[in-house]
This record gives C-alpha cells, sequence and structure tokens, in this order.
C-alpha cells in the first residue's frame, strides 16, 4: 500500500491502520517517515515483526498499538525497545528466546501501560522485566 504521501502530514500524531491488510513492512517504512507521530495502530494489518524495525525512526512515538493477534518476536521487540518515548505497548503476545537483552530493553524503560492477550504463547515473557515505570498491566485471555 503507498502511505508515501503521509509525509505530507507534517503535524499528524495519531495513525490508525486497523485491518488495512495492505500494510506490509515496505508500507511502515513509509509511516516512519512521518516523525510527528505519537500514536500508531497496526492491528490486523500485514507487516511482521520485521518491520517494525523502521519505527526506530519515529523519535515521539509513544503509543504502539499491534493488536491481539501479534505475536512479538525477539526482532520486534528489539525494534520496539529501540523507540526511546515508547510508553504505551499493545501485543497479543510474547514469543521471546533470547535471554534478558540486557536486563530490560534500554527503550522500554519509559513503558507505562502494558497489554497482552490472545490465547497464544507467552513465552519469554519474564524477559522484559524490571519494567520500573510500568503503571498498567492488562493481560487478556482466551481459553
Amino acid at each position: 500500500m503507498g502511505l508515501a504521501w503521509l509525509a505530507e502530514l507534517p503535524v499528524l500524531h495519531t495513525l490508525n491502520l486497523t485491518e488495512c491488510r495492505l500494510v506490509t513492512d515496505e508500507a511502515l517504512e513509509q509511516v516512519a517517515r512521518v516523525s510527528s507521530l505519537t500514536s500508531l495502530i497496526l492491528k490486523a494489518t500485514s507487516a511482521t515483526n520485521a518491520g517494525l524495525q523502521h519505527l526506530v525512526s519515529l523519535p515521539r512515538l509513544s503509543h504502539l498499538d499491534l493488536g491481539r493477534n501479534w505475536e512479538l518476536n525477539d526482532i520486534g521487540l528489539a525494534a520496539v525497545a529501540a523507540c526511546p518515548e515508547l510508553k504505551v505497548l499493545n501485543a497479543g503476545s510474547f514469543n521471546l528466546v533470547r535471554p534478558n537483552m540486557g536486563n530490560n530493553p534500554k527503550g522500554l524503560q519509559k513503558l507505562e501501560h502494558l497489554s497482552f492477550g490472545g490465547g497464544f504463547a507467552h513465552i519469554g515473557l519474564h524477559l522484559l522485566f524490571p519494567l520500573l515505570r510500568l503503571k498498567s498491566l492488562h493481560i487478556h485471555v482466551s481459553w
């Protein structure tokens, strides 16, 4: 999906791409050119963990909603953790295997709100901690 035109919106703060299945990793590269973004919603898109690396160039990104079906892996977590202002993260589940990534991924030090769940694996969730600024934890359980 061609999103290059988003760069012409210099004060855009929130972008909701829910159910835009044509949003791929390549589209995220175009989204990342909107440096004013503070909130990004990627529920039910075709983007992958590898595509999250493009979000590193969003210096103000504080809210990221990946949706309940997103399984965040080590690659995705490394990308998300590199977003220095991230305070809110919503994801489906975690499938992490890398040992502790340095005792809390650096970018997650500002994380205040974490929401996850969706009935998938929660492998390696302990690798996120400590999250010293975490104020809100919302766990969705599907049986």
